[in-house]
């Protein structure tokens, strides 16, 4: 028996001493593996894109290829369909409204935004300006509704934009009706059955209804009242004007999935380029979040961004793996960039 614990304890001693003993050991060679960054490119977007004239004077953007620095592929052709000034689309029947206060689009809550998702999608677009500034009449028109929308409902519920004046005005070429209405008023200067001159004071802003602060909501409707026929108002709005009067420009896009219907909710960077392809200024934007808004009966956008100072311009965004585009923005122009999933 004390033999075996004899020869037990050696046998743990020369364990324990093989475990403590330092062991040199040389760290693997560390092999560097490049990372591939792949270059952007326009996956199955058209290779060109029709370019349509309304007027003589209006040509088509060419779409450039970027700066060989920056290794990117050429680019589809945008395509131009409108010259806003003298203001034409379908038959002259775009950019026609002057804008009821003479203030830019709120840019946090565009036509088909959700704010991020905080709010209901957007029908129309918000000019913020201080309470009691008079609203103006956009165009010449009749007045068919001035009061409270309620017990009339001219929103998602009653009461939505609290007090409101809708004016049509002269039918489109197509027959179709056409009007515009104004929203969250505080007062409310005309009654049902006047006749208005474009530029004629219709009431003054206000928070009445669903509103948050003092703005004027204004929307574009076509064929018929209500709200499931809205359209884009930057669309039907003259532009804004830069410090020389000139119109500045408009940039829109088309999106559509494998289904025919738009994507909804694809973020969207345009970044305006110098001469040497550096970058001047970066704009955000997404297309329409859903299908409850509709896009142009013409153009059949589903995003656009109004005032854009002219220049050069590269629009990207993810669908279908990294789409990039470089444009051309004129002034008194609307360029359309045309995407298709899988084409």
């Amino acid at each position: 028996m004390k033999l075996w614990r004899i020869w037990l304890l050696l046998g743990l001693w020369l364990v324990l001493g093989a475990c403590s003993a330092p062991v040199e050991s040389t760290p693997p060679e560390r092999t560097s593996t490049a990372t591939h960054q792949p270059s952007p490119t326009v996956k199955n977007a058209p290779a060109t894109a029709t370019a349509t004239s309304s007027a003589a004077a209006t040509t088509a953007a060419a779409a450039t290829t970027a700066a060989a620095s920056t290794n990117l592929p050429p680019s589809p052709t945008p395509t131009q369909t409108s010259t806003i000034s003298p203001p034409v689309g379908v038959n002259g029947e775009h950019f026609i409204f002057i804008r009821p206060i003479d203030v830019p689009v709120d840019l946090t809550y565009r036509y088909g935004n959700t704010q991020n998702g905080t709010r209901t999608t957007h029908h129309g677009s918000d000019l913020l300006a201080e309470c009691g500034l008079p609203v103006l009449a956009a165009g010449d028109g009749e007045v068919v509704v001035a009061g409270m929308d309620w017990p009339d409902v001219y929103g998602p519920y009653e009461s939505f934009y609290g007090n409101l004046v809708v004016l049509r005005h002269a039918d489109l070429s197509g027959g179709k009706a056409l009007f515009t209405l104004y929203g969250h008023l505080s007062a409310i200067d005309v009654e049902v059955g006047q006749t208005v001159a474009k530029g004629d004071v219709l009431g003054e802003v206000g928070f009445t209804g669903a509103a948050v602060g003092c703005h004027l909501h204004f929307e574009v409707r076509v064929e018929e009242n209500d709200y499931s026929h809205t359209r884009n108002p930057e669309l039907w709005m003259l532009p804004s004007r830069d410090e020389n009067g000139d119109f500045l420009g408009v940039l829109a896009g088309r999106m559509m999935g494998t289904m025919g219907y738009p994507i909804p909710n694809v973020g969207i960077e345009v970044q305006q380029l110098d001469s040497e392809g550096e970058v001047l200024v970066s704009l955000y934007t997404l297309t329409y979040a859903d299908i409850g808004v509709n896009g142009d009966d013409f153009w059949g956008e589903n995003f656009v961004i109004g005032d854009v100072e002219p220049g050069h311009y590269r629009v990207q965004f993810v669908a279908d793996g990294l789409q990039v585009y470089e444009v051309d923005v004129f002034p008194g122009q609307l360029t359309l960039i045309e995407f298709e999933y899988g084409e």
